[in-house]
């Protein structure tokens, strides 16, 4: 069995670095917060509790 790559499939949906989500918790004071929903523009919308 051989395994195949369908490189078309994969979708980039954005990137950010560990810096940009640290300074993302410093200032908004919560380590809690779920950085998965901002990653992929970048910008962040409003505080949230992390649930």
């Amino acid at each position: 069995m051989k395994k195949r790559r369908f490189p078309g499939l994969v979708k980039h949906e954005g990137t950010q670095d560990v810096l940009w989500g640290e300074e993302v918790r410093e200032r908004f004071d919560a380590p809690e917060l779920s950085l998965a929903r901002y990653i992929k523009d970048g910008t962040v919308t409003d505080v949230d509790n992390g649930e």
